[in-house]
């Protein structure tokens, strides 16, 4: 008879006891009259933090990286020239841009990698593409702040190839002061140089080239970049800023000079950027194969002048031609042997 009171009195004290139970009688497990309609919309907003964007890149970044194609596997794990190859031959934006995030997801995305993408004519609107417009952003200590700079300056290019002028006229009056002080400090490559003396006369330091030769960069190395930038309507003159601002050139760097002073054209400008008179020292097969263009070019000029004089008198011009004719080959034949002369005649076609 004791054992079915015995029995409720434990269901009760365990029921008690359960979490359960105690939860019902604090009505923790009633929602409230007032509530809604249990959903997303009441649910509390999400934290939002500055760095959300870029987590949400690394994501995407992720994404793309488990569904790559096995192939992907393959391009990351090649050398860096493959790759570069492999971009090269991309013909589709929509692919280059994957590549972009495939590469950086493995933090593989090098300063080359990322030149040849974005200077392939297939890559469109880069301006859509938040890592190329702000690699400092994306890709952080990734890579060198000379190199950030080195990438601003191949945007030029691309937007120059995209007719996008006014990305260019921003870029130069954002950066045009730090890509300056890289030049006078000698440390930018050629290269990167040229693009920067191009675009900066182009859009920004209309009928300048003049100037910056005689007042601006101190390095006759600069002096030759912006040479070789310039229009051929504006060698002359900067051939002759250059004489008269530097006194310590080479013999053959004055006659390249004067020959282009006289002779201001886009060959003379492809032989300066071929042959490098300014990068010293200059093999003697290299400087013999420039002389010998050079000659070449000031005959071709003298003749067409005699032609077009017919039987006139002989202009100041003509006579400096002639001269310049002279000066040529006694440079030549003062500099090599016949042997010599054979022997730099025939690496001619090997100089590059």
């Amino acid at each position: 008879m004791l054992r079915a009171p015995f029995r409720l009195v434990l269901r009760r004290v365990h029921r008690r006891s359960d979490p359960r139970f105690l939860a019902e009688a604090l009505n923790l497990l009633s929602r409230p009259a007032d509530a809604g309609e249990i959903h997303t919309a009441n649910a509390p907003p999400p934290t939002a933090t500055p760095d959300a964007p870029k987590y949400t890149h690394y994501l995407n970044n992720l994404v793309v990286s488990l569904s790559a194609p096995a192939a992907d596997a393959s391009l990351l794990a090649m050398a860096t020239q493959a790759q570069s190859d492999y971009v090269r031959r991309v013909s589709d934006s929509t692919r280059l841009r994957q590549l972009v995030d495939l590469f950086a997801s493995h933090r593989k995305l090098t300063p080359q990698l990322l030149t040849d993408i974005v200077l392939n004519r297939h890559f469109e609107s880069p301006e859509t593409v938040p890592l190329v417009m702000n690699t400092r952003k994306w890709l952080g200590d990734q890579w060198t702040p000379l190199q950030h700079t080195q990438f601003d300056i191949v945007l030029l290019k691309k937007w120059d190839d995209a007719e996008r002028p006014l990305y260019i006229i921003k870029n130069l009056k954002q950066n045009f002061s730090s890509y300056l002080d890289l030049i006078k400090r000698r440390q930018l490559s050629p290269f990167f140089e040229r693009i920067v003396w191009k675009y900066t006369f182009e859009y920004i330091r209309h009928e300048d080239e003049v100037e910056y030769v005689e007042h601006v960069v101190a390095s006759p190395r600069s002096a030759w970049l912006i040479l070789e930038v310039s229009a051929p309507a504006k060698m002359a003159l900067v051939a002759e800023a250059m004489l008269r601002r530097f006194t310590d050139l080479t013999p053959l760097e004055r006659l390249f000079l004067r020959t282009t002073a006289l002779v201001p054209s886009q060959s003379m400008k492809r032989l300066s950027i071929k042959h490098r008179p300014w990068h010293h020292p200059v093999s003697t097969a290299r400087q013999v194969a420039l002389v010998q263009a050079m000659e070449t070019r000031v005959v071709q000029e003298l003749l067409d002048a005699v032609a077009a004089a017919g039987a006139g008198p002989i202009d100041e011009r003509h006579r400096q031609l002639v001269e310049l004719v002279r000066d040529l080959k006694h440079w030549r034949d003062d500099a090599t042997t016949p042997v010599d002369a054979a022997v730099a005649s025939a690496a001619e076609v090997q100089v590059t």
